[in-house]
């Protein structure tokens, strides 16, 4: 029986963007009262979503490459919209409190 060895990097990634789908699930209804942002905040909230797809990529890329591709690409499909969404939310939430 062999074990399955998955890169750490991979783990810490999926551990990150668990955290901040969870958070976001959490924040939605601080996130729903924010209204419009100002379009400094709207650039900030873009940085963020990019910086955690690119998260999500690495994240991919260190995996085996003996998994199945259409199964790494899924995976890289439902992480990047993930994060846009978790970014998008958080950063509404984070807008919210300092408002």
């Amino acid at each position: 029986m062999s074990m399955v060895r998955i890169h750490p990097v991979s783990i810490v990634i999926a551990v990150i963007w668990i955290c901040m789908v969870v958070l976001a699930m959490l924040c939605g209804d601080l996130a729903a009262s924010a209204g419009i942002l100002p379009n400094r905040w709207m650039g900030i909230g873009m940085i963020f979503g990019l910086s955690t797809v690119v998260l999500v990529v690495v994240g991919v890329c260190c995996l085996r490459s003996s998994a199945p591709r259409i199964l790494v690409r899924l995976l890289q499909l439902v992480g990047m919209a993930g994060a846009f969404w978790a970014a998008g939310t958080l950063t509404r939430a984070i807008y919210a409190l300092t408002v």
